[in-house]
């Protein structure tokens, strides 16, 4: 029996299809295994933010005001800038010429209901952020000339580091003095953030701490 030799026409045909079905293939693979991996890290990562939501509860620490030049990274509890200017209003020449910051930090997330956490798309799952608010000679809260930002935790930015307040602690010094501003919609990532520090000098690696298993 004669066997017939495939034309080099229908063997580049061949070879082609065979690799775009290798390739549809391989896709789908990555998008299941892409899955998978999010929500292993994912049962991780909520736990975490439950345990880190419920700290911040008891300890009312979800906003606060600090002076960066007073040591012991002391909390006061005043959540507007209308009350917050009263207090410094009490002892104005005690405060002028000097800064005041503003912290914050937001979970994003709802681990019985994942499908319902602010920027689930977007893979944040934990945001900070820091606001240097300058006071004038009269003790008063300038409207303009603040700096700072917000910064945030994607899956791969828990390898990094956890969240601690030693951590905004020492980055909020390195933004105080360093007058950075990192301005951006959604937030710059944590990593890029204490990347930035490092080449201004401030190397905070003995105070991260990673997420074991992320």
């Amino acid at each position: 029996m004669v066997v017939k030799e495939e034309s080099v026409f229908k063997k580049i045909t061949r070879l082609r299809k065979e690799k775009e079905a290798k390739e549809a293939s391989d896709a789908k693979q990555k998008i299941v295994d892409d899955i998978l991996e999010q929500k292993r890290t994912e049962s991780i990562i909520f736990p975490y933010l439950d345990s880190l939501s419920e700290k911040l509860k008891e300890k009312d620490s979800f906003s606060f005001w600090t002076f960066p030049d007073r040591s012991g990274f002391k909390k006061i509890k005043y959540y507007d800038y209308q009350e917050m200017q009263k207090f410094l209003d009490k002892d104005p020449k005690k405060y002028a010429d000097r800064n005041i910051v503003h912290l914050s930090i937001i979970t994003y997330h709802r681990s019985k209901d994942t499908s319902k956490y602010s920027f689930k798309n977007m893979g944040t799952y934990l945001g900070a952020s820091i606001l240097v608010n300058p006071i004038d000679k009269k003790g008063k809260m300038k409207n303009v000339g603040s700096w700072g930002g917000k910064f945030i935790w994607n899956a791969e930015d828990f390898k990094t580091t956890k969240l601690s307040f030693k951590l905004l602690e020492r980055i909020m010094e390195g933004v105080v003095k360093e007058h950075m501003s990192f301005a951006s919609l959604t937030g710059t990532n944590i990593t890029e953030l204490l990347d930035d520090l490092k080449k201004s000098g401030y190397n905070l690696d003995d105070v991260l701490s990673p997420l074991a298993g992320v």
